[in-house]
């Protein structure tokens, strides 16, 4: 009665439109939905890119909890994404809290990577509070919302919205941070905290190492 809307424009009765992804499908004047075919992994990113849309401020009022524990990620991912970063940036003037509107997420990583910095980033992308844990310009432990290790340091390079913030930390404090203090005879962590590390790498670990118990 009210009328079907398909990217803003009234479809008429008999004159069906094929949907694509990414369409904007109204009913009425009050309800709109967007139509999306996409698989689970894009579904995540618009997601969170929509989150940042959405997102004009914050403020860290305190950093997070240093997120420790896990496999360490792939000490080359920092170094591919600086090879793969597109332009250059005066990365001197950088401050270690800011807007990813003013420096981009790439620009970010080159910095702390080209500057062998040691501490945790607290990132907010206007949707999920996530922590890299770096030694030395290099990975130990990524994870922001659903993401971990490489997928999460390749979406805070590529972030142009949302807040972060760097601490640097003695490296003796975040190597401790990410090592069990009691392990068994295979190497497993005897008992530890689910906020260090988190269920599913400790799920991982266990299966990979075929542990009993």
């Amino acid at each position: 009665r009210n009328g079907t809307f398909l990217n803003g424009s009234r479809v008429q009765a008999g004159d069906p439109r094929p949907l694509r992804s990414g369409d904007e499908v109204g009913l009425g004047g009050a309800f709109r939905a967007q139509y999306l075919c996409v698989t689970p992994r894009e579904l995540r990113i618009h997601v969170q890119e929509r989150g940042n849309d959405e997102t004009r401020s914050f403020h860290l009022d305190a950093p997070a909890p240093a997120a420790g524990g896990g496999a360490p990620a792939d000490e080359g991912v920092l170094g591919d994404l600086v090879a793969a970063a597109l332009g250059e940036a005066d990365i001197s003037e950088l401050d270690n809290e800011g807007d990813f509107s003013r420096q981009h997420g790439k620009h970010l990583v080159k910095r702390l990577y080209t500057e062998r910095q040691t501490g945790v980033l607290t990132v907010y992308d206007g949707t999920d509070v996530g922590e890299m844990i770096l030694i030395e310009g290099r990975c130990r432990h990524a994870i922001l919302g659903m993401l971990t290790g490489r997928d999460a340091l390749e979406y805070v390079a590529r972030l142009n919205r949302g807040r972060y913030r760097f601490r640097p930390e003695p490296i003796d404090d975040l190597i401790d941070s990410t090592q069990p203090t009691e392990v068994d005879e295979n190497g497993l962590a005897l008992s530890g905290d689910l906020s260090n590390t988190s269920g599913a790498e400790l799920v991982k670990d266990l299966v990979s190492r075929r542990g009993t118990g």
